[in-house]
């Protein structure tokens, strides 16, 4: 909602898509008059009016600046761009310094088009500035190699460096995204044992957050440090809280904490008086915010609320009776609770990258009835049990020490000697919108070449065959900035051969003999991309597990 309103005031949008939205933004403006309050838009369309509607204001301003200078011109809107041209119109002498070929912003209302606008505004010279600093000549290659794909490029360039030629890219294709994180933390693990790299050497990219989390969990189980650049890790993230508070809920509906955390979300009318008098209650009577609810006197609308809660409460807690799979918890946790149902009702980027975290979260419970045994109840403990460490583990290092894992607008303008571009499948990037518009495709082929540019040394290019995506294991296609960017003469990607570095992650074949915490000895009688097939002895007998399960150790 916060960009679509900085759209509709910088664009000058004629109508909001649905009244709700109409709504919202009428009542901030409204908020914002009656406070003496601007945002950063109206800094921007007021200095615009009076430029435009006081000759006396415009004149002055013209005349102070004779030298007009504009750094990170791609990232510029329309309304500074008009700016611009009134401040610069008298004196004409403008500079400004961008590369169109970065110009990523377009859901902030940043237009690539400004570079054309300019040019042609103020019949421009232009200094095309081709020598690069960062990157050696083989990443660069590729790189320009990719933009060159793109048809709207007001000046089209070709960088190069006296770095050197440099390594070439390594792509690599995984079997399945689990053999993916594996390859990617391998190759952290070889280059910083054997080549004296650092962990803050390397960053991990991805195009929406909700990819994180395999690697996360990976660095986690191998005492790697890290750090989400801009952003928390998953299991920090507010909806996944959210989601796990429900289900902690539906398990033992007294826990008070987890009851305060989700009371009100999404909005019931509970204010913080209800919940205070719903404590003191609680308090008195010695019981749970959850029994107190059938004691406390509060005003109507909050009454009916917490009932309502309450009732929603016992539901999820009588579905999980019914249920023999974990996988089975999301999409009727979500049906339930209308969380999902809030967050595409914002209408947003970022509620659409939590909705992918929530269907995310299918996939570590899709995972977890892989990896344990029991009923319902026993394979949800142990999965909460198995989130807890992921979630408690302290990191307690300096920030440097840390491999970075990012989205790529996180990183813009940052360097790195190595990066992992990953997860790099038609669908997730470019992602399903762009391939519906050239426009849009064109945005995405610009933030690949600002990922592949923020490689000092080495870079690599990976992608999956198959990847669980929201709980469901889907075959990936290589994304085409894969071929894109990739040498003539290299006609697929190369796939390497994994060494066997990760303790929780051993290669097993079939004949190997390992040790499980629960189940003890047992012999692999099969592989099957990442799943073993082990058998046990009585009562154990055959199971189906990730290889890469932490419970399980390859004995030499």
């Amino acid at each position: 909602m916060k960009n679509l309103i900085s759209l509709f005031k910088t664009q000058r949008l004629p109508e909001f898509e649905r009244s709700t939205e109409e709504e919202i933004y009428s009542a901030y403006v409204r908020y914002l008059r009656e406070n003496q309050l601007v945002d950063f838009d109206d800094l921007l369309i007021y200095t615009l009016e009076l430029l435009t509607d006081y000759p006396h204001i415009k004149q002055r301003y013209q005349s102070e600046f004779e030298h007009v200078l504009v750094d990170e011109f791609q990232d510029t809107d329309i309304v500074q761009y008009k700016i611009l041209r009134i401040l610069g119109n008298l004196h004409k002498n403008v500079f400004v310094v961008g590369d169109p070929d970065q110009s990523i912003y377009s859901f902030r209302g940043a237009s690539y088009q400004n570079s054309e606008r300019f040019i042609k505004d103020y019949q421009a010279e232009t200094v095309v500035l081709d020598k690069n600093y960062r990157s050696t000549n083989q990443i660069l290659k590729a790189a320009n190699k990719l933009i060159a794909n793109n048809f709207n490029r007001p000046t089209a360039k070709n960088l190069e460096s006296d770095l050197g030629l440099g390594e070439p890219i390594t792509y690599y294709a995984a079997d399945s995204d689990y053999n993916e994180t594996f390859y990617v933390i391998n190759e952290i693990e070889r280059l910083v044992r054997y080549e004296n790299y650092r962990y803050d050497d390397f960053a991990i990219l991805y195009r929406n957050n909700a990819l994180s989390r395999l690697f996360e969990d990976t660095l986690i189980k191998e005492s790697i440090s890290y750090i989400i650049y801009g952003g928390v890790s998953f299991y920090q993230r507010k909806e996944i809280k959210d989601a796990l508070a429900y289900i902690r809920l539906g398990l033992d509906p007294h826990q008070d904490f987890f009851f305060k955390r989700v009371v009100n979300v999404p909005k019931r009318s509970i204010g913080k008086v209800s919940i205070q008098k719903l404590e003191d209650k609680a308090r008195e009577l010695g019981i749970s915010l959850f029994a107190a609810i059938d004691y406390v006197e509060l005003r109507p609308q909050a009454l009916s609320g917490l009932r309502g809660f309450k009732k929603l409460i016992e539901d999820i807690k009588d579905a999980f009776f019914d249920m023999a799979d974990l996988q089975e918890i999301m999409p009727i946790l979500m049906h339930l609770t209308g969380y999902v149902d809030m967050l595409k009702a914002e209408n947003t980027e970022q509620a659409d990258d939590r909705v992918n975290n929530l269907r995310e979260l299918q996939s570590v419970f899709v995972r977890g009835d892989m990896y344990y045994e029991g009923n319902f109840y026993e394979k949800i403990k142990e999965q909460l049990d198995q989130i807890s460490l992921f979630s408690d583990l302290d990191q307690d290092v300096d920030e440097e020490s840390r491999v970075k894992l990012a989205t790529y607008h996180q990183v813009k303008g940052l360097e790195f000697k190595v990066v992992f571009m990953v997860a790099l499948e038609e669908g997730l990037f470019p992602n399903n919108n762009a391939m519906m518009s050239s426009i849009e495709l064109e945005e995405e082929r610009r933030v690949a070449y600002v990922g592949m540019t923020r490689a000092k040394e080495k870079l690599y290019m990976t992608h999956a065959n198959r990847r669980m995506q929201y709980g469901e294991l889907k075959i990936g296609y290589p994304s085409r900035f894969i071929k894109e960017s990739r040498p003539y003469e290299e006609a697929q990607p190369r796939k390497y051969y994994q060494p066997k570095t990760i303790q929780s992650g051993h290669i097993l074949k079939s004949g190997d003999k390992v040790e499980h915490k629960v189940f003890g000895i047992g012999v692999v009688v099969s592989v099957n991309e990442d799943i073993a097939k082990i058998a046990f002895s009585m009562p154990h007998g055959i199971k189906n597990i990730l290889e890469s399960h932490p419970a399980i150790k390859k004995i030499r």
